[in-house]
């Protein structure tokens, strides 16, 4: 597993435009499936999908 610390610095690398952190294990697409449809969805608006 990554260390939250690590990951917040990999993602950061990546020059996102958002990130979200998740009350989660490290399954969030399993545990928080709904807020991760929505940064998905909220990002394919973005880029007038």
């Amino acid at each position: 597993m990554i260390h939250p610390d690590n990951g917040r610095r990999m993602a950061q690398r990546m020059n996102p435009r958002k990130t979200i952190e998740l009350d989660a294990s490290h399954a969030s697409l399993a545990s928080q499936p709904q807020a991760v449809v929505d940064l998905i969805e909220e990002a394919a608006n973005a880029t007038g999908a």
